[in-house]
């Protein structure tokens, strides 16, 4: 096994390691006393109580199972997350005599958690980033000029027929600040899926990118996913495709886009596919675009693919695993 096994030897306070202490953490030891200070050297400050008292809880016979998360120390000065699973054997008496255990390394799991959830953040920030620079550049501006055209109307030297242009022109900026602001809410949150469907809804969003026929879009849909993929994995790939979306307006230069939908063997698939200028997948690139597409499907416990190649295009694959009724 890969993982550190430990056997605490209570009666007479010994612990012993198996060769998992020298591979996973570097320590040269197989057995060491005074436990008490083993750990505290050992375990990470912020954790020793949380071990303590699980410890505490099984000495009461409160557990005879432990499961624990907490960080130990390497030979090096490093902290691992460690998943720690223990058994507590009791004598006639019901005193413990022995626990042992199986330190499992999760660092990768807790520090790729931590990463999704910085890189959710800043989707977030940016997101509130947009949002104010739109209501600031756009929504703002077209109510300044209602404000000034509106304020031009109340001279009173201005004829019948200027004031009613005037105040035409007013209701006009006040019905675009409508339209963009209605825009703005549908793309923060669409429509509720109780009374359209996600295909009404991935047309309304390719329609929206598409008012001069700048794009041929190629859109599939499996009309079996509105009924049998719950709301919230909808939603999801709703965010997707909207994140995918932002992509290719903002970098590819396509003028060909193609969607399909469908259910597959074991959940949903949803394929996503334009003619643009494409990329090398294998340089690093400083957008988070596509690190929010791969969080997401991972979030569902989903599959990612990219596939691109400076003038190839970019076609993007996300799978979810869903119970099919």
């Amino acid at each position: 096994t890969s993982d550190t096994i430990w056997d605490w030897d209570v009666v007479n306070n010994r612990m012993y390691y198996n060769e998992g202490i020298t591979k996973m953490f570097g320590h040269e030891i197989t057995e060491t006393g005074n436990i008490a200070d083993w750990w505290k050297a050992n375990i990470h400050p912020d954790d020793i109580k949380t071990v303590s008292d699980a410890l505490d809880k099984a000495f009461r016979k409160e557990r005879q199972n432990l499961q624990l998360e907490y960080r130990f120390r390497c030979s090096n000065g490093t902290y691992k997350y460690i998943y720690d699973r223990a058994f507590v054997i009791f004598d006639e008496q019901e005193n413990p005599v022995r626990i042992i255990g199986a330190m499992q390394d999760i660092t990768y799991k807790k520090e790729e958690e931590l990463r999704i959830a910085r890189a959710i953040a800043d989707a977030q920030e940016q997101e509130r980033r947009h949002i104010g620079e739109e209501l600031h550049d756009n929504v703002n501006q077209i109510l300044v000029g209602s404000l000034l055209t509106l304020g031009m109307a109340k001279d009173k030297n201005a004829g019948r027929e200027k004031v009613t242009e005037l105040i035409e022109a007013g209701r006009n900026h006040i019905l675009n600040a409508i339209e963009e602001l209605r825009k703005l809410s549908h793309e923060i949150a669409p429509a509720s899926f109780e009374k359209k469907s996600l295909k009404d809804i991935f047309e309304t969003l390719l329609e929206g990118i598409n008012p001069s026929r700048q794009f041929d879009i190629h859109f599939e849909f499996d009309e079996a996913v509105n009924t049998r993929i719950n709301d919230d994995i909808q939603l999801n790939l709703y965010r997707i495709l909207q994140e995918q979306v932002k992509n290719i307006l903002k970098y590819s230069g396509a003028n060909v886009i193609e969607l399909k939908v469908a259910l597959c063997e074991n959940g949903v698939r949803m394929r996503t596919f334009d003619n643009g200028r494409g990329f090398d997948t294998r340089k690093e690139r400083k957008g988070i675009g596509l690190n929010n597409i791969r969080n997401r499907a991972e979030s569902f416990a989903g599959k990612f693919v990219l596939n691109s190649a400076p003038g190839m295009g970019c076609e993007i694959i996300v799978e979810i695993p869903v119970q099919l009724s």
